[in-house]
């Protein structure tokens, strides 16, 4: 499948005062620091991940543990990115996921950061992200490069809410197929560019 504006945005597009702990589908994209290709290699139409990257998707799949009521959905680990389908579900605030389409009246959040919590206590989409972010550098730099000050990811991250059914079944399908269409993606570096890092040079 190859890259569709309509699903995968290279945009933020947070919504100004959107609640994002309120429960639902949410499609997110973390981008390696430079867009390195640093987590691994493609080969035959599969991801063969190196350290980093076998760090980075045992913290992606640590997010439950650190969030109870949010499931995690389709992911895949790209050279140099991440895609992955974050559920928040009833648990997290309480009270039954709506259909999806099926948006209540948004609560109005104070946007002094991206990653403040609702004052009920819902953990937002954003504190999910800097979490995996801080936990997945801070593991890869004490195991891998030694250096506590190493960047791994960019700053930011992108993500999208998912509105409906439709929609959710053509984002599975994308990151289901991503990995064949490598050369196609919007990200795309050759891998083994950008790899002089001091932990490469060992």
């Amino acid at each position: 499948m190859t890259f569709n504006p309509e699903i995968h945005h290279r945009h933020s597009i947070r919504l100004r005062n959107y609640d994002y702990s309120r429960p639902g589908y949410y499609f997110v994209t973390l981008c390696a620091y430079h867009r390195e290709c640093i987590f691994g290699d493609i080969e035959k139409n599969e991801i063969v991940l190196n350290e980093l990257g076998t760090l980075v998707k045992k913290n992606w799949y640590d997010l439950p543990v650190h969030f109870p009521g949010i499931e995690l959905d389709k992911m895949v680990i790209m050279p140099n990115h991440l895609h992955g389908i974050i559920k928040i579900s009833d648990h997290c605030r309480g009270g039954v996921i709506p259909p999806l389409g099926v948006f209540p009246p948004i609560k109005i959040v104070p946007m002094r950061s991206a990653v403040i919590a609702p004052k009920d206590g819902g953990k937002t989409l954003g504190q999910m992200i800097a979490w995996f972010k801080y936990e997945s550098t801070k593991e890869i730099n004490r195991v891998i490069t030694g250096n506590p000050e190493m960047k791994i990811w960019q700053r930011n991250f992108y993500e999208r809410i998912v509105r409906n059914d439709e929609e959710l079944s053509r984002i599975r399908n994308y990151i289901a197929t991503n990995l064949e269409t490598w050369k196609e993606d919007e990200n795309y570096t050759f891998v083994g560019a950008g790899l002089s890092r001091p932990w490469e040079m060992r």
